[in-house]
């Protein structure tokens, strides 16, 4: 069963792909706790799985500066989150 944490991820995830810079900015900013609160490689694994890639993506093409630096700094955190997590799987097998 999906916690209501997932769906609420999720309604973020849909405000990124509403082109509205004020709510972009704001679903931005709290996805971005989820990578660097007490369980960071959790929270970027959450992002890949509400689908937050891809809108955070779109953000470069019809943002602003600012929201665009914004959301360039999240995707980093969640690719370096996620080449953390395959060395540490290729470590353990």
């Amino acid at each position: 069963m999906l916690s209501a944490r997932w769906y609420l991820q999720c309604d973020f995830v849909r405000l990124l792909s509403g082109e509205v810079y004020e709510t972009a900015i704001e679903a931005i900013q709290t996805l971005s706790t989820l990578v660097v609160k007490a369980s960071p490689q959790r929270g970027a694994s959450v992002l890949h799985e509400a689908d937050a890639i891809k809108p955070m993506l779109e953000i470069l093409s019809w943002g602003t500066d600012s929201l665009q630096e914004d959301a360039l700094s999240l995707l980093e955190k969640v690719s370096c989150r996620r080449k953390w997590l395959m060395c540490m799987d290729q470590q353990l097998d």
